[in-house]
């Protein structure tokens, strides 16, 4: 195909651009997921499964909150969405109060954020 004039840059250019930004918005991770680690790579990433995702969400969660107090919120539900790991604790039933969140790249561990809801 050939884009020489406007009207046709027009019509056929902005259907390409259209498709690359399809492409682009279906495989989007956070920019800070987006780097690999410096060594090996594995091809699940370094945070590949959701019982590694909470393992690591214990060891930055107990020091915030309290080794007990995160305990009490077992089990935790992992999730994953768009190349980010989404860790949230549990309450039992009839109690109010929050639990404790952690967003994890699966593709290099790194730590988006971290919340404890009311």
């Amino acid at each position: 195909m050939k884009l020489t004039s406007r009207s046709s840059w027009l019509r056929h250019g902005s259907s390409v651009l259209l498709v690359l930004l399809s492409v682009q918005v279906a495989s989007a991770e956070p920019a800070a997921c987006a780097e690999n680690v410096a060594s090996f790579q594995p091809k699940s990433g370094v945070v590949g499964s959701a019982e590694t995702a909470k393992s690591v969400a214990m060891i930055y969660l107990k020091p915030i909150y309290g080794t007990k107090p995160i305990e009490r919120q077992r089990p935790f539900k992992a999730t994953l969405r768009e190349g980010v790991w989404t860790v949230t604790g549990s309450l039992p039933r009839g109690l109010d109060g929050g639990v404790a969140h952690i967003s994890i790249c699966r593709r290099n561990g790194k730590v988006l954020r971290i919340f404890h809801d009311k």
